[in-house]
């Protein structure tokens, strides 16, 4: 074994790592992922938002996928990084070793030194954005023509 991969999130970067891990573990690179079973996959983010897709269709099981590469999953989030003993903590207090260390977290909104007015939506994270279309659509009953404003730039957003 010449080292050890912790990967933190299930964020895009870190499906594709899991997707190639037999090709880091031909190499002698254990891989080994820290996250949450469930991830949002923005890439269908918009029409799921637009009511076009149910909201499983951008949800991937990352235990699943995990599992269907070889990789070890633990189902958590990290609270802790030990820099000196190149270790991360998850929440349930189990240490994952590393030789090296990948953070794909995903982006979370912060409104907490913001004023949000209540109509505003915002969708991050991703689950947020299945309230856009039964939201849109009863607007649309009110007789009320829905106003959206795209804040951010990203490839969802755009």
């Amino acid at each position: 074994m010449t080292g050890r991969v912790v990967l933190v999130g299930a964020g895009h970067a870190h499906l594709e790592v899991l997707r190639r891990a037999a090709t880091l573990r031909a190499v002698g690179v254990e891989v080994s992922i820290v996250a949450p079973r469930w991830f949002r996959y923005s890439g269908l983010a918009s029409p799921v938002a637009a009511g076009l897709l149910p909201p499983s269709a951008n949800t991937v099981d990352v235990a699943a996928l995990a599992r269907r590469h070889g990789v070890t999953h633990h189902d958590a989030k990290v609270d802790a990084i030990d820099l000196p003993g190149r270790r991360v903590r998850a929440e349930d207090g189990a240490w994952h070793p590393y030789t090296a260390v990948s953070w794909n977290v995903g982006s979370v909104s912060r409104t907490d030194q913001l004023e949000v007015a209540p109509e505003v939506l915002v969708t991050k994270p991703l689950v947020r954005l299945e309230g856009l279309a039964p939201r849109l659509a009863e607007l649309a009953t009110l007789g009320r023509a829905p106003r959206v404003a795209v804040v951010g730039a990203g490839p969802t957003g755009v």
